[in-house]
């Protein structure tokens, strides 16, 4: 693969459409961040949805949205400056993981001491850093069934760093499909079932999967309408098939289950083979090709590739959503 044909791919794989509901997610994230600095108690925020909606992909936007950390060296003075500190829950979480997965994205070396000591630790970092906010992805591994026995104990802990620093947090959880192997239904039940919690979680963005819809002004096709555009702008391609042409967004919506992430990495398996057919148009073809190489969960209940079936089998497995 040639240089261009890379920069070209790493373009496309950069691009986030923020339609409607994940714009006032974004928003809404901010506004979480921009309350607890103005009012000096923890407005924090929860975003939750499956698995593919774009959850970790806004939480970059929000690091983006803030100035770079910065190493300040003087004769007086030699310390990081971090205003976003972006972190995942430990899989087996504990306090000590917790608090030893923060520090460690503040480049803290001194890990070592018993829970008290990494706490106030990571207090006084917090505040010498002028930290403005903490991320925290993969909220999930607190509500499996595992984790019952130290999950009361994470959550002092947090309840206590939103109180001793007044910095906002924001906790990203994916919902499960199978409530069954889980402590708790959601990573909601967990925050909203506690007045603690819920009182220093006021902000709530709430992800979905796309809904199948061939109306213009839909989430669904206008994500489609971007993508689309972009894959055509960034690869320079020759005249094609759209995204959104009836037919082929069935095709897409069939392949994808409405998971941005799945429609990201077929498009963007579809752009690679069109670049290397030497930029031609998109293609049926095309998408039959990228869809191939991947084994994704989608709304089919076989083996089929969607976008090899008849265009009357695709209809038909359209009304039925």
């Amino acid at each position: 693969m040639n240089s261009d044909t890379e920069e070209r791919l790493r373009l496309y794989n950069q691009q986030v459409v923020f339609y409607h509901n994940y714009r006032n997610s974004y928003a809404l994230t901010l506004k979480a961040i921009e309350a607890t600095h103005l009012r000096g108690v923890p407005n924090c925020a929860l975003i939750t949805g499956p698995s593919g909606t774009g959850k970790s992909t806004l939480l970059n936007y929000i690091k983006f949205a803030h100035p770079a950390e910065r190493y300040i060296q003087s004769e007086l003075d030699k310390r990081w400056i971090i205003p976003v500190i972006m972190c995942s829950l430990p899989p087996a979480c504990t306090v000590k993981a917790l608090l030893k997965t923060i520090l460690v994205g503040m480049h803290c070396e001194k890990l070592k001491g018993d829970t008290m000591d990494l706490l106030f630790r990571l207090i006084t970092l917090l505040r010498i850093s002028e930290v403005k906010v903490v991320l925290i992805d993969d909220f999930q591994f607190l509500i499996k069934k595992d984790a019952y026995r130290t999950k009361e104990a994470v959550i002092n802990c947090l309840v206590m760093l939103l109180d001793q620093t007044a910095i906002p947090f924001i906790l990203v959880g994916r919902d499960e499909d199978d409530i069954h192997s889980l402590y708790y239904k959601s990573c909601e039940t967990l925050i909203y079932q506690r007045a603690d919690l819920a009182r220093r979680f006021p902000f709530h963005a709430k992800l979905d999967l796309l809904s199948y819809s061939n109306a213009p002004e839909s989430e669904f096709q206008i994500v489609l309408s971007e993508l689309d555009a972009k894959m055509y702008k960034i690869g320079d391609l020759k005249s094609g098939i759209h995204l959104g042409d009836p037919g082929i967004s069935d095709r897409i919506y069939l392949a994808s289950s409405g998971s941005l992430e799945h429609i990201k990495i077929i498009t963007f398996h579809a752009l690679q083979i069109c670049l290397k057919k030497n930029k031609c148009g998109l293609t049926k073809d095309s998408l039959a090709q990228a869809y191939a190489l991947l084994k994704i969960k989608n709304n089919l209940n076989s083996d089929h590739n969607p976008f090899m079936i008849s265009q009357q089998h695709c209809e038909s497995l359209i009304t039925r959503l």
